[in-house]
């Protein structure tokens, strides 16, 4: 097995693929996510895990769940080269990547970087948290050196995709890392609190 891999697999999971593979892995599958998330974290989530299953209709709402600047991955995809997780990989940031970062003058980014996923790791038991109480839940990840009516605009446009142009999206008064709200263009940020 390809740890590596397996991991990637994991951090790109949607809530209900994350669920899936917490469920029910292999014993090498078991080792490697016991390293990643340690014992304890991994014995919740798996906890949550079981009290969810794909098929359960989400009763309570939709749910978007955005991450703080330490909880999305970044990755470059420089020409004619393999891509590589800049944004939260220490080693590489120690070593000169967050180069790779850098924007210009006009708030563009120099190099071709992207938003690749919400770190499972700080976030999965807020998510399966959330799918086991019964709401339709969904992460939202995004480039946190953007401009904030670029990046709501592209969340409404998200919201609409999962949910449904007319669907309403819940806060949680129990999330306290995640912004939950429902975008519009009509105000100044595109943003619609409800």
């Amino acid at each position: 097995m390809n740890e590596r891999i397996f991991l990637a697999q994991l951090e790109a999971a949607n809530p209900a693929e994350l669920a899936q593979l917490l469920r029910r892995p292999t014993v090498e599958e078991q080792r490697v996510l016991e390293v990643y998330f340690g014992p304890a974290r991994l014995e919740r989530l798996r906890s949550l895990a079981l009290s969810t299953t794909a098929r359960r209709a989400a009763t309570r709402g939709n749910v978007a769940v955005l991450h703080g600047i330490m909880g999305g991955e970044l990755t470059v995809f420089p020409p004619q080269k393999s891509s590589q997780r800049v944004w939260l990989n220490f080693p590489r940031i120690a070593i000169g990547a967050v180069g790779w970062l850098r924007m210009t003058a006009e708030a563009q980014s120099q190099f071709d970087v992207r938003p690749t996923v919400i770190l499972k790791k700080w976030y999965g038991e807020q998510l399966l948290g959330l799918a086991a109480e019964g709401w339709n839940v969904q992460s939202f990840y995004y480039d946190w050196r953007r401009d904030l009516a670029e990046i709501a605009d592209a969340l409404r446009q998200q919201i609409d995709a999962w949910f449904g142009p007319d669907a309403a999206v819940n806060r949680h008064p129990a999330l306290r890392r995640a912004l939950l709200f429902r975008p519009r263009r009509s105000d100044g940020l595109g943003l619609d609190f409800q």
